[in-house]
């Protein structure tokens, strides 16, 4: 829990919105006054191209609604093969089926339904389980080759989206941070131009 436990002032917060609006749907076009707030605060706190907002109830549903938006995307755009998504093999995404197939952990892929041809998965980038000797910003290059592999393999014109865990320990408590380089940073350039040729 983010906010920590028992905290006086969330239990009067929450107890203050039930008596004004105890449910509010934020399907489609709907919203609410404080759902309307918060997007507006957070889209001021973020860098200036991330300006729109989309709640969720949680990581699942925040992780179906990312994949949903990329394939909403490309098929307004007329590009309906972009469906592939790329996911990394000790990532977890959650616990719906969307989210579950993202998840590469095997006792998800096996114990339960997935929909196997809708993510590719590549090897986490794990810097603890890098080859000795191997330097910090060769093992970032190595991984962002192997990221661009995998699009070009998968052909650009099938990849909707690659889904990314910047921390890698939900699951299976490794605590380890994922190490690429920022997305809109230059390191990732050759998986931008890769993913752009579809």
């Amino acid at each position: 829990m983010n906010i920590g436990y028992g905290r006086a002032e969330m239990a009067e917060a929450i107890a203050d919105q039930i008596k004004q609006l105890s449910y509010g749907s934020t399907f489609w076009d709907k919203t609410t006054i404080p759902a309307a707030q918060l997007a507006d605060k957070l889209a001021q706190l973020a860098p200036a191209q991330l300006n729109h907002v989309v709640f969720a109830q949680g990581g699942s549903t925040g992780v179906d609604t990312a994949i949903r938006l990329a394939h909403y995307y490309f098929q307004r755009l007329g590009q309906h093969s972009k469906k592939k998504i790329i996911a990394f093999g000790d990532a977890y995404h959650g616990g719906t089926l969307l989210a579950s197939t993202l998840t590469g952990y095997e006792h998800n892929r096996t114990a339960f339904h997935v929909i196997d041809d809708l993510v590719d998965h590549i090897p986490t980038p794990n810097a603890y389980r890098r080859a000795d000797g191997l330097s910090d910003l060769d093992f970032r290059e190595a991984c962002v080759a192997e990221l661009e592999h995998k699009i070009v393999e998968l052909g650009p014109e099938n990849v909707a989206c690659c889904i990314m865990e910047p921390i890698l320990g939900t699951a299976r408590l490794r605590g380890t941070t994922a190490r690429l380089p920022p997305a809109g940073g230059p390191g990732m350039r050759p998986v931008r131009r890769a993913l752009h040729r579809g």
